[in-house]
């Protein structure tokens, strides 16, 4: 056992087991000094170590050395005979001891043991603690990988929601090329249909023009008409041979004229078809085109209405001549009436081919009125698709407005993204620092948990020196027992002894002490009643003092009051010496004046001024002069005080007077 313990008193543990021992050699030695040789004699001088050897040597066979490390146990098998060790499985408990003198051993020990709970219940707390850090940080570990996760989503979705605002910038671009695009069309096509208005509308008044003029020329053909029955009827009855020729030129005449029908004809087919044009080819050259065409019919209409009208002209005076001169050669060749009349059915057959073609012209006409007509709604229709553009170009312009609402939404994303990406940085430098920490949790973990095993190896090894301990203390304290029951009766007789003693000293010192108590008390009673009569009669004289002070405050109230009622009444001194010597000398109405301005400064009765006989002054006078003013300016009445007697501040008279001529001055 006990080389058991110098192999632990060699550990970590040497210096707590060696303060332990010098702590019981503390408790013991004042005990042991006294302690009785073999021969007899007390020898105070035996150190702790020796008497160490001598009682361990008797009860272990063993040999305790006080110095080297820690103050380790060695058997050496010698003294007595060996005791066997306790068991393991039941330590020695600490034996009830009734003597007071021994439990400061046991309470060492204790303590020892309670030194060793303390620390293996703080390796364990912080174990625990470590463990709820340990679990903490995988805690936010997760929480900050899945933070991590969402963020990672977000940003993908950032990414793709950037994507789709660059093809919806994209878009936006092409809508706003394809919007100007449509403007510029948009702005030519206005042209082309303020263009297009003005000759449908001129195309319109020559049509009117043009029916006019056919119109114009059925009547003209109707005259000529029943000119030539007219001429038919002379002609039957004249013989004139040579009538016929410039009937045939009449005729002549006539063909040419429908040759120009046909003409117009022609160019009116070539209008209808330059119209069915316009819905085939494109609309710049379909428009010069019709506006080309539009002018030969104008020019061929003109030159048509102006050489029918001299044709007509013509073939009217040629007409009158041949009647004057058929007249006159009607009788001269009947052969020539026959070939006239043949003329004649020719002239009535071209007339109905002029009246077949004058109705050919009146249905092309209204052919080209319903072509007109189609034109028209033609261009209504390209007015709605003029309005269409403009709802087009009206929803550009808004898309356009919102592509800018989507520019402006994009910034403040990617300003979002950039912050997120500044948070999400910040994350994986707090992720990096808590996995440091972590790891260096865990590398204080793993060295703590070396240190408790350490800990618990040394609390075990403790614990055994310790029970092997309490063992040789229980065995040293079951010798010394009756040792030191003995010498602290003695010590307690002693003790009593010397109480008794005591006693008897207290009780002769506590009757000087009367003695002396009473003397001084009759010494200062007289003393003390006198003080108290001071006393009572400085209260009294307080009390008088109060009451004074009272009255003297009532008193200068009551005389600031008649100060107030009387400031009146008051004349300044020099003021008055002044008005006598000035009366003193003065003389006659003068001297009578100073007298009156006396007065009023005195405020006479009338009585008084009777005896001064100042009446008979103010009589004569007859008015009221300037000195009367100035007497009764003078004699005008004091001023009011500045306060009141009864809001004057201050407890003493020295301050209420004070306070009272402050107020009086105006400060």
């Amino acid at each position: 056992m006990w080389g058991g313990l110098a192999d632990i008193a060699k550990g970590p543990l040497g210096d707590r087991l060696a303060q332990g021992l010098q702590a019981v050699g503390d408790i013991v030695a004042p005990i042991i000094d006294d302690e009785e040789d073999e021969d007899g004699n007390y020898d105070g001088d035996k150190s702790y170590s020796e008497m160490a050897n001598a009682m361990f040597g008797d009860v272990g066979g063993g040999v305790v050395d006080g110095g080297g490390d820690g103050g380790a146990f060695i058997g050496v098998g010698q003294g007595r005979k060996e005791q066997p060790p306790p068991a393991a499985s039941a330590p020695l408990q600490p034996s009830p001891n009734p003597n007071p003198s021994s439990p400061p051993r046991q309470e060492r020990s204790e303590s020892l043991q309670l030194e060793i709970r303390q620390l293996e219940d703080q390796l364990h707390e912080s174990n625990n603690e470590y463990k709820h850090i340990m679990r903490e940080n995988e805690k936010n570990i997760s929480s900050l990988a899945a933070e991590n996760a969402s963020l990672k989503s977000w940003l993908a979705d950032l990414e793709s929601e950037g994507a789709s605002v660059r093809t919806l910038q994209e878009n936006n671009q092409q809508l706003e090329s394809s919007l100007e695009q449509i403007q510029s069309i948009k702005q030519a096509l206005a042209l082309e249909l303020v263009g297009v208005k003005t000759e449908l509308e001129e195309m319109r008044q020559g049509n009117a023009k043009l029916g006019d003029k056919v119109r114009e020329l059925g009547d003209q053909l109707d005259e000529a008409e029943a000119e030539k029955r007219r001429m038919e009827v002379i002609i039957v009855g004249s013989s004139n041979t040579k009538t016929p020729a410039k009937i045939r030129g009449g005729g002549n005449q006539n063909t040419q004229l429908q040759e120009q029908f046909k003409n117009l004809q022609e160019a009116h087919e070539n209008l209808t078809n330059s119209v069915d044009i316009t819905h085939t080819d494109s609309r710049d050259v379909e428009i010069e085109q019709l506006k080309t065409q539009l002018r030969d019919l104008r020019e061929a209409h003109e030159g048509l209405t102006n050489s029918q009208d001299i044709r007509i002209s013509r073939i009217m005076e040629e007409a009158e001549a041949n009647v004057a001169k058929a007249k006159r050669e009607a009788s001269e060749n009947d052969k020539e009436v026959a070939q006239l009349r043949e003329i004649i059915n020719n002239m009535r057959n071209s007339v109905s081919v002029s009246s077949d073609t004058a109705d050919t012209y009146k249905s092309q006409l209204v052919s080209l009125q319903g072509d007109f007509e189609r034109m028209s709604v033609d261009f209504e229709a390209v007015l709605k698709q003029n309005e269409e553009s403009k709802e087009v170009i009206s929803s550009l312009q808004n898309l356009s407005s919102s592509s800018t609402d989507l520019q402006l939404e994009m910034k403040a994303l990617k300003k979002v993204l950039e912050g997120e990406k500044e948070k999400y940085k910040a994350l994986e430098e707090e992720r990096d620092d808590a996995e440091g920490r972590a790891n260096e949790m865990r590398s204080r973990l793993v060295a703590t948990s070396a240190d408790l095993d350490i800990a618990r190896n040394e609390a075990q090894q403790a614990q055994d020196s310790s029970n092997n301990l309490q063992m040789a203390m229980s065995k040293l304290q079951g010798e010394r027992e009756a040792e030191l029951g003995m010498m602290e009766q003695q010590r307690l007789d002693s003790l009593y002894a010397e109480q008794e003693s005591w006693r008897t000293k207290l009780s002769a010192v506590t009757r000087l002490h009367e003695g002396e108590k009473q003397e001084i008390a009759a010494k200062h009673e007289g003393g003390l009643k006198a003080q108290v009569e001071k006393y009572k009669k400085q209260e009294a004289r307080l009390d008088e003092t109060r009451a004074d002070n009272v009255t003297l405050r009532r008193s200068l109230d009551e005389a600031i009051g008649r100060l107030q009622a009387t400031q009146d009444e008051v004349i300044d001194r020099t003021l008055m010496k002044n008005v006598l010597l000035d009366w003193h000398s003065k003389q006659g109405d003068e001297r009578n004046a100073v007298m009156s301005i006396m007065a009023s400064m005195l405020a006479f009765t009338d009585e008084e001024k009777n005896t001064a006989e100042l009446y008979d002054v103010a009589a004569a006078a007859g008015k009221e002069g300037v000195v009367r003013r100035v007497m009764d300016n003078i004699a005008a009445p004091m001023p009011q005080p500045a306060v009141n007697v009864n809001e004057l501040e201050g407890d003493t008279v020295s301050d209420k007077w004070k306070s009272f001529l402050l107020a009086e001055i105006g400060d």
